[in-house]
C-alpha cells in the first residue's frame, strides 16, 4: 500500500500547477469552463459519477466510463460544488464560487486534478473529513482569474494525511521503496 503521504507529496504540486495552467479559448457565452482530470491513489476507477450542484441543489449528473475527464460550464455569480463519486472511493468534492466575476471579464478555464482515494484505506468512523470539498476556487479580482484557495486546500491535505497516519499500525516496519 502506497503511504498517503508520498501521495501527497507527489499531487499536491498538482493542485497549484493545474490553476495556473489556464485554457488558451475564452468562452463567448460568458460561461466559465471547468476542466477536471481524476486520478486514483492504486486502482482505476471503472465509472465515476460526477455531479454539480449549484447552491446544494443537483442541476447536472454525467456518467464517466472510459475517460475521467470533467468539462462543464458555470453560470455567473453563482456558488458551485462539484462531486465526484466512484464506488470503493472516497467522494471528492471541489467548491467553486463565480461571485464577484466582473461582466466584461471573460477568465480562462478553471482546470483541477482530483486524485481519489480508496475507502479501505481508513475505517469508516474517522471518515469524516472526507465530506468537506478538498478544494476551493474563487475569482481574484486583482489578477483578473480563478484562483485556488491555497491555504485551507494545504490545510485539508495536512488533516487527511494526519488521518491516514493516525490509522496506520504504528508496529510494523516501514516499507523500503
Amino acid at each position: 500500500m502506497k503511504t498517503i503521504q508520498n501521495l501527497i507529496l507527489l499531487i499536491a504540486p498538482v493542485f497549484f500547477l493545474t490553476q495556473l495552467i489556464c485554457a488558451n479559448s475564452k468562452q463567448n457565452n460568458g460561461s466559465i469552463l471547468v476542466k477536471g482530470k481524476i486520478l486514483y491513489e492504486e486502482s482505476k476507477a471503472k465509472k465515476v459519477i460526477v455531479k454539480l450542484y449549484e447552491h446544494n441543489e443537483l442541476v447536472q449528473a454525467q456518467i464517466l466510463e472510459s475517460t475521467h475527464n470533467i468539462n462543464l460550464n458555470l453560470d455567473r455569480n453563482t456558488e458551485y460544488t462539484i462531486e465526484i463519486t466512484s464506488d470503493g472511493f472516497f467522494d471528492k468534492r471541489v467548491k467553486i464560487s463565480t461571485m464577484n466575476l466582473e461582466p466584461n471579464v471573460n477568465p480562462s478555464a478553471i482546470k483541477f486534478t482530483a486524485v481519489l482515494l480508496l475507502k479501505n484505506n481508513l475505517e469508516e468512523s474517522d471518515d469524516f473529513l472526507m465530506d468537506f470539498p478538498w478544494a476551493v476556487y474563487k475569482y481574484s479580482k486583482t489578477k483578473k482569474q480563478f484562483v485556488l484557495d491555497e491555504d485551507y486546500t494545504y490545510d485539508m491535505i495536512k488533516d487527511v494525511d494526519r488521518l491516514y497516519k493516525s490509522n496506520s499500525p504504528q508496529d510494523s516496519p516501514p516499507k523500503k521503496d
